[in-house]
């Protein structure tokens, strides 16, 4: 039996994490691309930085939802940690989810089998 390709698991499957991650992150990129003022309110920022957010979610999806898991998984986690430093001032709890989706992440990205 052949191994399975990179961000499947041994079923075919995709890595649960990266599915989660991708909604997530396809959620709040059409949010910031398409009301970026609400967004905005919610992290307390301009719009313009909102949009810009949206747009940065908008493209992990593609990354999330590739073959590549722990690219993708590694990546949103650099990401979300990086927002935890960033709100953590203005936002506590937005940067403590952000902390806590990022350490997860992390931690994924290094137990995914090659």
């Amino acid at each position: 039996m052949a191994a399975p390709a990179l961000g499947l698991s041994a079923s075919g499957r995709r890595d649960p994490l990266a599915l989660a991650l991708g909604a997530g992150s396809f959620a709040i990129g059409v949010w910031g691309a398409l009301a970026p003022r609400s967004l905005g309110r919610l992290l307390e920022v301009d719009a313009t930085t909102a949009r810009l957010i949206g747009f940065r979610d908008l493209a992990m999806v593609f990354v999330l939802f590739s073959r590549e898991s722990r690219l993708g998984i590694g990546s949103r986690a650099i990401l979300d940690l990086g927002d935890a430093l960033v709100f953590r001032g203005r936002r506590p709890l937005i940067a403590g989810f952000a902390a806590t989706l990022g350490a997860a992440g992390l931690v994924r990205t290094v137990t995914i089998r090659r």
